[in-house]
């Protein structure tokens, strides 16, 4: 029973479609944003003390996650070219860190740590499975191109 459950997580590492995680996270970052943003300072509670250190101020990191989350969600609709495709690649590297950084930080900066915090290192992890799937030749929604020519190339 154990060995078929890792064969079925293993299955959905490699195989599965990370959409859904690039989702999260967009709904995620907007969501951060809409509390940051709320009246009060968020950043003076313990729990982002790490946070206020690299950016002090709500709206700094409100604005950096709707341009972050908008990022996201523009480049999971677009059509996906070879140009593009750089791009796309460094967006995930942003989020990546940006989800880690705000996961860890605000998880290290109490003891017991915050539980509340955990649905953001999810979203942290589904960035980095996202990540360390992306493929370069992934145009015209296949996973690979089997013949190994790009038909964007052209």
């Amino acid at each position: 029973m154990v060995k078929r459950f890792a064969h079925k997580i293993g299955h959905l590492w490699q195989r599965g479609d990370t959409r859904p995680a690039t989702i999260a996270s967009v709904l995620s970052g907007y969501l951060w944003a809409i509390f940051l943003l709320l009246p009060e300072e968020t950043l003076n509670r313990p729990t982002y003390r790490h946070m206020a250190d690299v950016l002090p101020n709500d709206d700094c990191w409100a604005a950096l996650f709707v341009i972050v989350a908008s990022l996201q969600l523009w480049r999971l609709y677009a059509v996906t070219t070879r140009k593009a495709i750089r791009w796309e690649y460094c967006l995930k590297i942003v989020a990546c860190a940006i989800w880690s950084y705000v996961g860890l930080a605000c998880m290290l900066s109490l003891y017991p740590p915050p539980a509340a915090m955990s649905d953001t290192l999810v979203i942290a992890f589904g960035c980095w499975w996202d990540l360390l799937r992306f493929e370069s030749c992934r145009v015209c929604d296949e996973v690979t191109c089997q013949s190994g020519a790009c038909p964007y190339d052209r």
